[in-house]
């Protein structure tokens, strides 16, 4: 009975020792997950602001986020990805790149993040760059129409670079994948002309 009675106590001792134990290791843990809805929910106004073409609204939030230290690796290389293409739609073509960078440092294999970081390099004439990094895509893509926009894109850059018949074979293959795609008149010249 004695041992009976210890064992009890025992139990008892640690049970109300351990209440205190659970109860402030909740109060840790409630903390921590309001704060990943803080930043889910920046992040979510800021991927908004992107797709209505609210520019300023998306640097804010998606600067929020970013800014935040205890923001996980895949929201922060996607935050600075989709602020990057807020700051090519506001010409600013020079921290759109630093922000593609940064995604594709964070997350090396951002597919999304080199077509788009291709699209600012072309726009500031660094077509070579653009190039290295459609090629990237590409090569990461699957064959399917958005690849075609990758082609089209490396098309237009290796004209600009005057590699015509590297051009042509862009132009020729985004067709192949998307019959719909729009091309320039001199990208259709120089498919049929060469």
């Amino acid at each position: 009975m004695f041992k009976r009675l210890m064992t009890l106590s025992l139990v008892a001792a640690l049970v109300l020792c351990c209440v205190p134990a659970f109860a402030a290791a909740k109060k840790k843990a409630a903390p921590a997950m309001d704060e990943q809805k803080t930043i889910n929910e920046e992040y979510r106004k800021g991927v908004e602001a992107v797709y209505s073409h609210q520019w300023d609204a998306a640097v804010d939030s998606l600067t929020k986020v970013i800014d935040n230290p205890k923001t996980n690796k895949d929201i922060l290389a996607n935050a600075y990805d989709n602020r990057g293409t807020a700051m090519a739609n506001k010409k600013k073509e020079n921290e759109a790149i630093a922000d593609f960078t940064k995604a594709l440092e964070i997350k090396p294999n951002m597919e999304n993040a080199y077509y788009d970081r291709a699209r600012a390099y072309a726009k500031i004439n660094k077509h070579a760059e653009a190039v290295e990094d459609l090629t990237k895509a590409i090569g990461m893509g699957k064959a399917e129409p958005i690849m075609a926009g990758y082609y089209k894109n490396r098309g237009i850059s290796y004209l600009a670079m005057e590699k015509r018949d590297l051009a042509k074979a862009d132009f020729i293959k985004a067709k192949q994948l998307n019959p719909k795609l729009k091309l320039s008149q001199e990208a259709k010249d120089l498919v049929k002309g060469m």
